[in-house]
């Protein structure tokens, strides 16, 4: 016949299998790797000044990465997005586009990009043909990020 644990020996055994399993570890100390903050981050903006097409699109990306940071369609004209809040890269490219004009003459689109709230030059502007249904595209690399525009804590 096999004796069975009474409760208190129950419990003692529990937590001795729970201390051996806590203290348990490899041989290999864990290091653990601190992520380093931004150094130099900004609050990046875009705005659509103007958009005469009937579609019009804004893109904040990363030049270096190619990683696109926002791309809105139809944004209302004159209203500041926030693309990024903590950019952290030395360079930023706004890009614009205008799509399907619906004429007589040319359509033009104009976007600015803001970096912590200073105006980053140039805009980027892009104009059609003079021709129903044309499109055109602008992109603009800000390079470097003026050290005007002030950094900010992430």
């Amino acid at each position: 016949m096999t004796r069975v644990p009474t409760y208190p020996e129950s419990v003692a055994i529990l937590a001795l299998l729970a201390a051996v399993v806590a203290c348990h570890d490899s041989a290999a100390p864990r290091n653990f790797i601190l992520a380093s903050l931004p150094t130099n981050a900004r609050a990046i903006t875009v705005t659509l000044n103007q958009c005469d097409c009937t579609n019009c699109r804004l893109g904040v990306k990363d030049p270096v990465t190619g990683v696109g940071i926002l791309s809105r369609t139809n944004p209302v004209v004159g209203v500041e997005i926030s693309a990024d809040t903590c950019y952290n890269d030395s360079k930023v490219t706004v890009i614009v586009e205008c799509g399907n004009c619906p004429g007589p003459g040319a359509c033009t689109a104009t976007a600015t990009l803001k970096a912590t709230g200073v105006t980053l030059a140039p805009a980027a502007t892009c104009t059609t043909g003079p021709f129903p249904g044309q499109d055109c595209q602008d992109q603009q690399t800000i390079d470097p990020i003026p050290a005007n525009a002030m950094i900010v804590g992430c």
